[in-house]
């Protein structure tokens, strides 16, 4: 326990006193993508990025509540570096057996008593040639798009639901770039679920520390689960004056069933496709459409419960102003379900992003959790900052 303590105590603060570091080129990051690219050029590079929902709901409960990421770089040569990541949120289960894993309607304020702080990713990122590299240890398995590519007010939590999240982890990625600018990445992995890394340094997680008795898809602490992912990325087309721009990516997962689980039977399987369109008007508005579909079988190791995730998104910006959405679908596929349990999730919000990292954003969501009769919306304002270093 002491050992995971100090672990995350020093990667916070080694994180937060980054913040004293001048800015510089070390990556990018981009609020469009929503991506972060972290250059081996520089000895130490990093970003903060913090988003805070202050929500009413249905049953007009004053909600506020922080997802906040802190990550950097260490490169120890240009081939050798540690990557590490802590994530301040409200607790909940991630990739919930069922569809979403989050709740408004238990406490009004939720900020500082239902947060966790704990390891979000830490491990070893070594290049071995030109265009091949490998990363070991505690990971998000890079399959289907990044947390925060998706629009919107929820958009994270869209897509955080749907990701494997706190691997331990082998992955070989690919990287080739073509002279049309266009990228293809390959990733292949082999995990299994963190039960060393995962305690919060304030308050405790939801059940506790997972163990490996607590079972669950790919909690086997051995490599039996692996994934395979491929994306394309900056495939531009010229249409007139106009650019088009195209994002294609796909991949698979298997998360092997683990030794406790009694109760399950089957390994858990899931394929994702997906793809995005940006219409480039010119350098200050933009048009994005995309979607991802990702087909579960086996749902949380469960015999016979199969489930589709459609999600769609869309965003418009102009300058600094910002409008955007998702619509998701939770499509259930058992011999008790029917179209009436299927969930279902929208949200959509107006943004305005100072280019000094800054965003307000006014929304609103409504989410229908899988098996349940009635909704959960409401309005909001999100806060959020980008400060890279």
């Amino acid at each position: 326990m002491f050992t995971k303590r100090f672990l995350t105590a020093f990667t916070f603060l080694a994180a937060t006193s980054a913040m004293a570091a001048p800015n510089g080129k070390g990556h990018t990051h981009t609020a469009h993508s929503g991506q972060c690219e972290h250059s081996k050029d520089q000895f130490f590079t990093g970003h903060i990025h913090s988003i805070n929902h202050f929500d009413f709901n249905e049953h007009n409960q004053e909600v506020a509540k922080t997802h906040t990421h802190a990550d950097f770089m260490l490169n120890f040569t240009d081939r050798i570096g540690v990557f590490a990541g802590l994530k301040l949120e409200e607790d909940h289960s991630h990739g919930h057996e069922h569809g979403g894993g989050h709740d408004d309607e238990d406490h009004d304020d939720k900020y500082f008593e239902d947060h966790v702080l704990y390891i979000d990713q830490l491990y070893l990122d070594l290049v071995l040639v030109d265009d091949l590299s490998l990363q070991a240890g505690k990971m998000r398995i890079p399959v289907g798009f990044g947390l925060h590519e998706y629009p919107g007010y929820y958009g994270y939590e869209v897509q955080e639901e749907q990701m494997l999240l706190e691997k331990i982890a082998f992955n070989l990625k690919y990287a080739m770039n073509f002279d049309n600018g266009s990228v293809l990445t390959l990733d292949a992995s082999t995990f299994f679920s963190d039960t060393a890394l995962n305690e919060s340094l304030i308050n405790d997680r939801d059940g506790g520390d997972i163990d490996h008795e607590d079972g669950g898809p790919a909690n086997t602490e051995d490599f039996s689960s692996y994934a395979l992912g491929f994306r394309l990325d900056n495939l531009y087309f010229m249409s007139d004056e106009y650019i088009h721009e195209f994002v294609v990516l796909g991949g698979y997962a298997m998360q092997a069933e683990a030794d406790y689980s009694d109760e399950h039977g089957d390994d858990e399987e899931r394929f994702i496709i997906g793809g995005k369109y940006i219409f480039h008007y010119d350098e200050n508005t933009r048009f994005s459409f995309m979607n991802e579909t990702i087909d579960i079988s086996s749902v949380g190791a469960e015999s016979e419960y199969d489930m589709t995730v459609v999600n769609w998104g869309a965003s418009f910006s102009y300058y600094n102003w910002r409008i955007g959405g998702t619509y998701t679908d939770y499509l259930q596929d058992h011999e008790e379900s029917d179209e009436e349990n299927n969930g279902r999730a929208i949200q959509a919000s107006l943004g305005y992003f100072f280019d000094m990292g800054l965003g307000v954003e006014v929304g609103y969501q409504k989410m229908k959790e899988v098996g349940e009769e009635d909704d959960s919306e409401g309005p909001g304002i999100s806060v959020s900052y980008v400060y890279e270093f």
